[in-house]
């Protein structure tokens, strides 16, 4: 409470109601009342605060609407004459302590208060970090839920990793069973240009990009009659750091480089190319009030492990947009460059980040792109209304 180290805070935001009393007060009452070793403060429809000091002082401020406050005693519960209650309105704040004289408590002051200075009014904390595996397997970003994914088919939830192709005609679904994912999508990704490339929806508000394949080879002779599909193997899934490989199948329990795309220890988001996932940042800040994301990162590299053909390798690219425009991408990763540390800032009114995978110019065979330990830094409102001051 400021500069009040030893206070015990409580704000609350009520309407009063016919309820069973408050087992706080010393007396029968409907309406909702905070009992201290001081005070009785009673809520007559109000938004308010409290603040009890180890010697049992209290202070009640009033934010919204509202309150009667009466100096009581252990001892003494049902006393309480004119001069021992205060009703306080918005803005007004009082303080009662133990008289020196017979011990008993007494209102000593009464006071307007500045709320932002001497109050917290929120007891609520935002997050200071979202976790983005959480939020794909079913999270809100704030726990550790893992071994679930998002069809990039369909949108739907994945309770199961299965190691099959799925093929779509980069159309953007939406995933309605979660707030904080936007939707899904796999793009067509050929291995060479086409004459006139395929424009992929990243969002639900329409932005659009087209230029996946820039640099490659035009091809020389298209099928032009050919229905333009992308493919990508499993589904777009959140593992745990500490998966048990031996108990579980697929490419991403498959790997043998893991660990060093988890330095702390979070998991892996699997994306196997090509597939794109869109995060609602909007939506984060609405259920997240106070705060907003202001940084992704994460490590992004290429999964390696058993192979059929001793020969072959993984080669994908790694896109990252905000509001379709494209913020940060690395080309033909391979196993052999390592973890990749990506860092894009996100702004206070951005709505949509994005992540795609897309194959190389060698086909999506063994393209087990991961980002791993994969957060959003979040930042409180308040701190960011102080610095523009």
């Amino acid at each position: 409470e400021g500069d009040r180290h030893n206070a015990a805070s409580l704000a609350t935001s009520h309407q009063p109601l016919a309820t069973t009393p408050s087992p706080l007060s010393p007396l029968p009452s409907p309406l909702f009342t905070v009992r201290t070793p001081t005070a009785v403060v009673t809520d007559l429809g109000t938004e308010f605060g409290v603040e009890v000091e180890e010697n049992g002082e209290t202070i009640s401020h009033v934010f919204i609407g509202l309150i009667k406050v009466r100096a009581v005693s252990d001892k003494r519960p049902e006393a309480g004459g004119d001069d021992r209650v205060v009703r306080l309105g918005a803005g007004e704040t009082v303080r009662v302590e133990t008289s020196g004289d017979n011990g008993q408590p007494r209102i000593v002051a009464r006071e307007r208060f500045d709320a932002a200075s001497k109050f917290v009014r929120r007891i609520y904390e935002p997050p200071k970090v979202l976790d983005l595996l959480d939020i794909v397997a079913g999270g809100d970003g704030t726990g550790r839920r893992r071994e679930h994914g998002i069809d990039p088919v369909t949108g739907k939830q994945d309770t199961w990793f299965v190691d099959g192709q799925r093929t779509d005609n980069h159309a953007y679904h939406r995933v309605d069973w979660h707030p904080f994912v936007d939707g899904v999508f796999i793009p067509y990704v050929p291995t060479s240009r086409p004459p006139q490339p395929q424009e992929v929806q990243l969002d639900s508000a329409g932005h659009e990009y087209d230029d996946f394949l820039k640099g490659r080879p035009t091809e020389k002779h298209p099928n032009l009659h050919c229905t333009l599909h992308g493919d990508t193997v499993g589904g777009i899934w959140a593992r745990a750091a500490d998966a048990e490989s031996a108990t579980r199948s697929g490419w991403i329990y498959a790997l043998t480089n893991a660990e060093q795309f988890m330095p702390e220890g979070r998991g892996l988001l699997g994306i196997h190319a090509n597939a794109g996932l869109t995060f609602d940042l909007a939506a984060i800040r609405d259920k997240h009030e106070g705060a907003y994301p202001v940084r992704l990162h994460g490590t992004v590299g290429m999964g390696d492990g058993p192979r059929a053909y001793p020969d072959s390798f993984g080669m994908a690219d790694l896109w990252i947009f905000v509001d379709g425009k494209l913020k940060w991408v690395r080309k033909n990763i391979t196993a052999k460059d390592g973890p990749i540390a990506v860092d894009v800032s996100l702004g206070p009114n951005d709505r949509f980040l994005t992540l795609v995978s897309t194959n190389g110019q060698h086909g999506k065979s063994y393209d087990w792109m991961v980002v791993g330990d994969p957060v959003l830094d979040m930042s409180s409102t308040e701190a960011e209304n102080k610095s523009a001051k």
